[in-house]
């Protein structure tokens, strides 16, 4: 019991079958009062049972699912419309789910760190079948963390669909992860954002104008610095017209010189005899 759930959780193992590829374990809830979903009022009184079933971590290196026996309750409320209302737990398990609480937060560790292929691969080999399409839900499904107070953000834009649909992408510069993502590239949206960030005190971005008069009007206390890239693609821009402009005058300065020297033509040319008109013919 105590190597599934721990002494202060309301669930209570039934039985476990140990088979030589995978385990199932039967669970049953202690909870002796639940709550209606729709008025909160306690209630004792049992309509029926039915099952559900969730994948867990694997146990022992083989693949494991929890059989939960659930309960359905009255509602002893007359007023309330919800009649008959099942059990909700606070811990494992979830509403309208086939996983543990337990094995999602796993998966969803697994994916952030690898990706939805490779994430597959790697939970095959530790006896958890799941798919890269499930993985990447995971991560859709999941809340974005809260943004903090940052000093220091760099932002360009990145395309939904390239050359029709682009949003704007805001990397936090001090720990090099990306911290929100917009839904487009507008002004609007950035002066939004960045108004809400008092502390901020460097702003790095490209040329795009949008973005410039953006955090002119949402962080006039930040200094404005062009991103590396586009420093560097200022500069080979700028040499570039430099060197078309300067080309003539210096192929000129930089060709070695050549002394000319007239060339002498002679008075009489040489004459050449005339030859047989039978000559070179073979015979």
């Amino acid at each position: 019991m105590n190597l599934i759930f721990s002494s202060v959780d309301v669930f209570k193992v039934i039985s476990v079958d140990n088979q030589a590829d995978y385990i199932n374990i039967y669970v049953q809830s202690r909870q002796r009062i639940c709550l209606c979903l729709n008025c909160c009022e306690p209630s004792t009184k049992l309509h029926s049972y039915y099952t559900r079933k969730f994948n867990d971590l694997p146990t022992f290196g083989k693949a494991c699912k929890i059989f939960l026996r659930s309960r359905k309750f009255y509602c002893l409320t007359d007023e309330c419309p919800l009649k008959i209302f099942t059990e909700r737990y606070e811990d494992h398990f979830k509403p309208c789910r086939r996983t543990t609480k337990r094995l999602e937060e796993k998966l969803l560790d697994t994916v952030l760190e690898l990706g939805g292929k490779p994430g597959e691969r790697i939970c095959r080999h530790f006896s958890i079948t799941v798919s890269d399409t499930t993985l990447l839900r995971l991560v859709n499904r999941a809340p974005l963390p809260e943004p903090g107070n940052f000093t220091a953000i760099g932002v360009d834009d990145w395309a939904y669909k390239k050359r029709e649909r682009y949003g704007s992408i805001l990397v936090d510069l001090t720990t090099r992860r990306v911290v929100d993502l917009l839904p487009d590239r507008e002004e609007k949206s950035l002066i939004i954002w960045l108004r809400k960030q008092p502390k901020l005190e460097v702003i790095t971005r490209d040329r795009y104008g949008k973005y410039r008069r953006a955090a002119t009007k949402g962080a006039p206390q930040a200094i404005q610095v062009t991103d590396r890239w586009h420093l560097l693609k200022n500069l080979g821009e700028a040499l570039t017209k430099m060197m078309t402009r300067e080309y003539t005058r210096l192929t000129r300065s930089l060709a070695p010189k050549i002394e000319e020297s007239p060339v002498e033509i002679p008075d009489e040319l040489p004459v050449r005899e005339k030859e047989v008109a039978t000559t070179g013919i073979i015979r």
